[in-house]
């Protein structure tokens, strides 16, 4: 477990400071106490965290609430209690963005896990995956930015942002992706055969799309809760109270937005792949018509070849030029003409062109 503590928003000249140990509600006198530790550490501190906790809220927290933190597979979810807010955000794994946009592998590779947040008033608990230690990375954030938090629940906005900002990067991997499969899907006179990555891919567009959709309902129950903390306390609060409100409203509706433009690029490359599939058996209809038009060109041709060779062919003794001695070069001459004339009127009606151009 890390422990910083940040000092109070009105204070100037101020840092973030690292803690050696666990500060008691009574150590701290002004500011708020932040809280990192991965998943992999919660079943050996649990005890300990329980009891530090307690010191900012008697009651510590509930059992259901640690099993949430505890769960790797949790989905993105927003709850409460009567002491404080618990978020459950899924993020990207940088690890496999990294190795997926760098190696070119397929976006199913990509794997996201929940991030946890636990808000009290002058607390901030944080558990993240083991792949993602973001703590000392976004701290590092908080020493170079003279605009430190106010609260723990501006902190965790300001997480969260940093979380559903790593979604908006992935929009560039995700185009290069979707020119890769339209470039495959799309390649003349090459069959396409990598139907089951396709389909992995398309899966994990959907998987995209609902873990946004999660993140949304989750954010617009945060922000849900704030508009109804905030239409009680509109009365004795004083100016400073409703500014850090004001600041906490202003940055949930500029996540939730976030997410939106995250899940409407997802549902136009969906759109996008659906359409370039559509064009690929587009492109292969319009390939067989027009190997089927020149069959039928051919076909034509040799019809009237067929007709005269047919006809001299008959078993009559009586039939025309049948022993003449010119007779042979007469037939012949009759079919090459009618084969010349044949093709030379497909040419005019311009039957040739579309095998040309496709």
């Amino acid at each position: 477990m890390n422990f910083y503590h940040f000092p109070a928003y009105a204070k100037s000249g101020a840092a973030v400071h690292s803690l050696p140990a666990a500060p008691l509600a009574g150590d701290v006198s002004s500011g708020f106490v932040w809280c990192t530790l991965a998943r992999s550490e919660l079943p050996a501190v649990l005890d300990d965290l329980q009891s530090w906790v307690r010191s900012y809220s008697p009651e510590g927290l509930l059992q259901l609430h640690l099993n949430d933190l505890a769960n790797a597979q949790h989905p993105s979810r927003y709850d409460y209690s009567s002491r404080y807010d618990l978020l459950i955000f899924h993020q990207l794994l940088h690890s496999c963005t990294e190795e997926a946009q760098s190696q070119g592998h397929s976006l199913s590779k990509l794997q996201t896990a929940p991030a946890c947040f636990v808000v009290l008033d002058s607390l901030l608990i944080t558990v993240y995956d083991d792949k993602a230690n973001w703590g000392p990375e976004f701290l590092a954030r908080f020493m170079q930015d003279a605009r430190l938090p106010h609260s723990p629940a501006d902190l965790m906005l300001r997480l969260i942002n940093a979380l559903v900002d790593d979604y908006l990067n992935l929009r560039k991997a995700l185009g290069l992706r979707l020119q890769h499969w339209q470039g495959q899907l799309l390649r003349p006179n090459t069959p396409f055969s990598a139907w089951p990555a396709l389909l992995a891919e398309r899966a994990y567009f959907n998987d995209l799309a609902s873990i946004c959709e999660e993140q949304h309902d989750t954010m617009q129950e945060w922000l849900d809760g704030l508009l109804e903390q905030d239409a009680e306390e509109t009365q004795g609060g004083s100016q400073n109270a409703s500014l850090q409100r004001d600041v906490l409203l202003a940055r949930s509706r500029d996540i939730i937005g976030h997410i939106q433009r995250v899940n409407q690029y997802v549902g136009k490359l969906e759109t996008s792949m659906e359409n370039a599939v559509q064009i690929h058996f587009s492109a292969q209809a319009n390939r067989a018509n027009a190997a089927m038009q020149v069959l039928t060109v051919i076909a034509a041709i040799f019809l009237p070849l067929n007709f005269v060779t047919g006809f001299f062919g008959m078993n009559f003794d009586d039939l025309p030029l049948i022993h003449h001695s010119a007779g042979v070069w007469v037939a012949v001459s009759v079919m090459l003409s009618a084969a010349a004339g044949m093709g030379w009127f497909f040419w005019r009606k311009r039957y040739w062109v579309a095998h040309e151009d496709a």
